[in-house]
């Protein structure tokens, strides 16, 4: 349905911009235009893959034949930075914090405070140790030595938290 969704974007796309879609060649200039559009325009990288993935699942034979559009969309892929949205609000890790501390409960409290300030997955959360927290001398920063990340290929990843 994803597909499906993207195709008709794109068909009422090439349908207001008045594009000619003849042949592949036509239809390879028109996609591109369209994720030039796209781009320009702040939509999702993810649209324009589905559009592409579209075309080449219902019509395989054109799978080779869009190279202009192919290479816009692995250039707009190659540049796309996601924007990491963060789990929950200040206030309440701060509500949550306060509730574990009260508890007696003051590891959780910091667990966390470094878990959400680091972005840590619960998994690496849940396998720190004190001797992987680096507290900086002057200024108001922790140091989170990761020894098992998922994203450093077996190397020790160092996150650098703000307080």
């Amino acid at each position: 349905s994803a597909y499906k969704l993207a195709l008709e974007r794109f068909l009422a796309f090439a349908h207001r911009s008045e594009y000619d879609v003849i042949d592949a060649t036509d239809l390879d200039y028109t996609l591109a235009e369209y994720f030039n559009c796209m781009y320009q325009e702040g939509e999702p990288v993810s649209a324009a893959g589905h559009t592409l993935s579209g075309i080449k699942r219902f019509i395989p034979e054109l799978r080779i034949q869009l190279p202009t559009a192919s290479q816009y969309f692995c250039n707009w892929q190659r540049s796309h930075r996601p924007l990491r949205a963060v789990p929950i609000s200040w206030e309440l890790l701060q509500a949550m914090a306060a509730m574990c501390w009260d508890q007696g409960s003051v590891e959780t409290a910091l667990l966390l405070y470094v878990g959400l300030n680091c972005f840590l997955r619960t998994s690496e959360m849940l396998a720190l140790q004190f001797c992987h927290l680096l507290p900086h001398h002057t200024k108001a920063e922790l140091a989170v030595v990761k020894p098992f990340s998922k994203t450093s290929n077996g190397n020790a990843e160092i996150l650098i938290g703000q307080g």
